[in-house]
């Protein structure tokens, strides 16, 4: 009898674990099938439930509260079975791999736990929801992105599109869909890591940056109006009134600029730096600044290079605030370079800092230090060209024609017009090694 009795104890033990909620302030998981993953399932969940809060931070008073039943897998994977003024119902696979991996379930799962967020319901809405805030929701959950340590290694497009100056128009981007069937799957790869990148991006606003998205859901919910006209009346115009940029040429100008300005503070560092090539044709074009002349005629403007700002410093009209300037042109550029060349940058910097406050060394003395410093760093460009030209041919000779170019050329032929700037650098890359082979 007793050994019975710890049987029945022991079963609905069991049976009561299989049956556990899961309960995080408004969300709900509700298990109703035995299944060895409710620890995954919850986390996963817990984790949309978090980022999806962190989007739309709206009033605990106004969300509505959902409840998910896990239940045997079924072909939509996803079902809202009931809604009300108080609580949303949906059922939802058990299946842990359709979970994690199933874009089109987890787009409809984001949908729903954004809107009861947001206090709305899925089916009020007049216009679809951006595709893009889901994707890339979808994208900062989604496991395979779990051990990326490094954006560039999370995000390798664009760190190279963002190293070739190539960065793609987030007007255009944010507003052609990307179908995988039939734009190929480097496209859709690519357009959700823009995706995430523009949400990283708006994070970055101000406190009432992160009302946008409230103000997307309540506009999709009483308008029927195209993605790029809401984009452009919420996201870029909250960018455009949060920088005071009034004229409209210069609006559009600014939001791309801000786009690419995250993009190469996130992705060129000195973990991850430009291409050595790039970062020459960068320096050469940050060590020449334009100046006025101080002159009682008419002033006028000159160029020079950074070993003539010595000795012109003093006959420069607005001598300090051109050498701020150039500072911190030279400071982006020893960010994006590798620890070596980065040095050597640091201490072009510093000479700059000491013709301002007037150290007790010469203009001569300063443009000599100048000269050597430059040199030096030429010399480092030449070193590191020939050790990438190194590095190129043993991974040539290491690998097949058709090793390099299986799944390039597969993907060309699906890019749509969304990334013309990649299939340009595809066909220039299967160029140059086509004539390396031949």
């Amino acid at each position: 009898m007793h050994r019975l009795s710890r049987l029945i104890f022991l079963f609905s033990l069991f049976f009561s674990f299989f049956q556990t909620n899961f309960i995080f302030g408004q969300f709900e998981i509700k298990y109703t099938v035995s299944s060895a993953h409710q620890f995954t399932f919850s986390h996963y969940l817990e984790n949309l439930n978090r980022i999806c809060g962190k989007i739309m931070r709206h009033s605990k008073d106004t969300q509505i509260p959902i409840q998910f039943v896990v239940i045997n897998d079924f072909p939509e994977g996803i079902k809202i079975v009931h809604q009300n003024s108080t609580l949303i119902i949906a059922e939802l696979s058990a299946n842990e791999l359709r979970l994690q991996y199933d874009p089109e379930l987890n787009r409809k799962l984001i949908l729903t736990v954004l809107m009861a967020r947001s206090g709305i319901y899925p089916n009020e809405l007049k216009t679809p929801f951006p595709d893009w805030i889901i994707l890339g929701i979808f994208g900062k959950i989604n496991p395979r992105h779990k051990n990326h340590l490094l954006p560039a290694t999370r995000f390798p497009g664009l760190t190279a599109l963002t190293a070739a100056g190539e960065l793609p128009n987030p007007e255009k981007t944010l507003t052609t869909p990307i179908i995988e069937a039939r734009d190929g799957t480097a496209a859709i790869r690519l357009y959700e890591e823009y995706c995430v990148f523009a949400l990283d991006c708006l994070e970055q606003l101000p406190l009432k940056g992160e009302k946008v998205f409230i103000e997307i859901a309540q506009i999709c919910r009483s308008f029927k109006i195209s993605e790029l006209e809401l984009l452009n009346k919420t996201v870029f115009s909250e960018i455009i009134k949060q920088h005071k940029i009034n004229d409209a040429h210069n609006s559009a100008e600014y939001v791309k600029e801000f786009f690419k300005s995250h993009a190469e503070k996130r992705f060129l560092t000195s973990l991850n730096p430009l291409p050595i090539t790039e970062l020459e044709k960068r320096f050469n074009e940050k060590i020449v600044f334009q100046f006025e002349t101080n002159s009682y005629s008419k002033p006028e403007i000159r160029n020079a290079i950074l070993e003539q700002l010595p000795i012109l410093f003093k006959s420069m009209k607005n001598g300090k605030p051109t050498v701020v300037n150039l500072n911190n042109r030279l400071v982006k550029l020893a960010n994006q370079s590798n620890a070596e060349i980065k040095v050597k940058i640091a201490e072009l910097i510093k000479i700059n800092h000491e013709i301002i406050i007037g150290g007790q060394a010469s203009p001569r003395t300063h443009s000599a230090k100048i000269n050597i410093i430059t040199s030096e760093i030429r010399n480092l460009f030449s070193f590191y060209k020939k050790i990438e030209i190194k590095l190129t041919e043993i991974e040539t000779k290491m690998l097949t024609p058709a090793d390099l170019f299986r799944h390039e050329i597969e993907e060309i032929n699906g890019f749509s017009p969304l990334f013309p700037e990649v299939e340009k650098i595809l066909d220039k890359y299967e160029k140059e090694i086509k004539h390396f082979y031949n």
